[in-house]
């Protein structure tokens, strides 16, 4: 798994900058900054049975992976960190129309950390609704996040989603 790039701890003196002590490392960094890992799926369809804690939504499409930290066979609801660092997730549901009950996006850390936002349950509505959690959550290499929805309407109730995962730093 790769790791992010290391900065050299010794002094540098001008004459390091364009040598492989100095600027090798400077530049993985610039590299690495200038597109750092990014995910942005789709869930095309997520049968959410009524009660329970939610189900994790498939994430069946990619738009974007740049750091391999996807797989649309296996556990293709999970996004899992290449990099460990701090990520902006942002999970999100579209609900049917069904005016009973609520309905709540959620993100998870490992499956069992759940983060919710202030407003990310919502009394049910005639019309589509659209929930969503955003949170920065850390994750170490291989700490994955999920994005579950959670209804109560009385019957089950199928969803469309997306799950976005920004690094945004080291710690």
């Amino acid at each position: 798994m790769p790791s992010l790039p290391t900065l050299p701890t010794a002094p540098v003196t001008l004459t390091g900058i364009s040598t492989g002590t100095f600027g090798t490392p400077v530049y993985n960094w610039i590299t690495f900054l200038a597109a750092p890992p990014t995910f942005v799926g789709t869930a095309s369809g997520t049968s959410v049975t009524t009660g329970g804690t939610g189900v994790a939504l498939a994430i069946d499409g990619e738009e974007i992976d740049s750091a391999g930290g996807h797989d649309n066979v296996t556990n293709n609801t999970r996004y899992t960190a290449q990099y460990a660092g701090r990520y902006l997730c942002i999970g999100a549901c579209s609900w049917p129309s069904n005016a009973s009950g609520r309905r709540q996006t959620s993100l998870k850390k490992n499956g069992t950390t759940e983060y919710l936002d202030a407003n990310s349950t919502i009394g049910a509505v005639s019309g589509a609704l659209r929930t969503q959690a955003v949170r920065h959550i850390f994750l170490a290499v291989n700490d994955y996040v999920e994005v579950f929805g959670f209804q109560d309407s009385g019957s089950s109730l199928s969803t469309t989603g997306t799950l976005q995962v920004l690094w945004v730093g080291s710690s």
